[in-house]
């Protein structure tokens, strides 16, 4: 892995970026502000890949994370799905993007067709995963791998809720308001239509069920606007059953 290229294209990407593009994904602000994140997400990738031929990224949104990745790592072709039509009007521009409900629709490709599938916090929208898996499963070649990031039920910040009463911040209940969460760990002080997620070790059992093998984890750091948590956040981060978002790379059990 050329570490000065991908810190390059990731500058070139989030330098382009329009306000509402870097908004619409929250793994941005990650990576714009822990560059380690995307150099070892992309080093862990680089060592397992067999092959680099088809990319595909669920919920591509406009397109610029699975053009990061696949520009990082040399795939010669890029797939996205989205539901959001704008955004499938623009992402078209940059990948081959289909519009599709991740929760209920069947993917538009064959069996065994992709090297690589990734999903950076689309679960959160998502009721139930069982759909993604499944048909993950089934366009990924034997050799393939699944990069999922998530938001943590479990995590320290949500545990701390809970125990106060308070609601857990990636768990919303309306869509126009955000209610029950403590201000101090508010990193976006609005809904941002996060319905459901799960524990790390809930995400593992299912992907097992559903034919696939863990292969690494990590624990991202997030954003918060007060100091002292951020403090706390990137020390009880290193633990990914902690961290308030966590990466987990699947490949299909032999």
């Amino acid at each position: 892995m050329d570490k000065d290229r991908v810190l390059f294209t990731l500058k070139q990407i989030l330098s382009s970026l329009t306000r509402d593009e870097f908004e619409s994904s929250y793994t941005f602000s990650v990576f714009e502000r822990d560059a380690n994140v995307p150099l070892k997400m992309i080093s862990i990738l680089d060592k397992n890949l067999r092959r680099r031929e088809r990319l595909l990224d669920l919920g591509c949104g406009y397109g610029f994370l699975a053009l990061f990745v696949a520009d990082a790592l040399n795939f010669r072709e890029t797939y996205g799905v989205d539901i959001d039509l704008e955004r499938v009007k623009k992402a078209n521009k940059r990948l081959n993007v289909v519009r599709l409900d991740l929760e209920n629709g069947c993917l538009p490709f064959s069996d065994g067709s992709f090297d690589l599938v990734t999903c950076f916090g689309v679960l959160d929208h998502l009721k139930f995963f069982d759909n993604i898996f499944s048909e993950t499963y089934r366009v990924l070649d034997m050799d393939g791998l699944f990069l999922i990031s998530c938001t943590n039920l479990s995590s320290w910040d949500s545990r701390i809720c809970s125990l106060l009463g308070y609601q857990p911040r990636h768990v919303e209940i309306s869509s126009r308001y955000l209610v029950g969460v403590p201000k101090v760990y508010y990193t976006v002080p609005r809904p941002v239509g996060h319905i459901h997620t799960c524990t790390l070790r809930a995400l593992k059992e299912i992907a097992s069920i559903y034919g696939f093998t863990p292969m690494w984890e990590a624990g991202m750091k997030t954003t918060y606007p007060n100091k002292v948590v951020r403090f706390i956040d990137a020390v009880l981060s290193k633990r990914p059953s902690l961290a308030t978002r966590y990466l987990l790379l699947l490949g299909k059990k032999k």
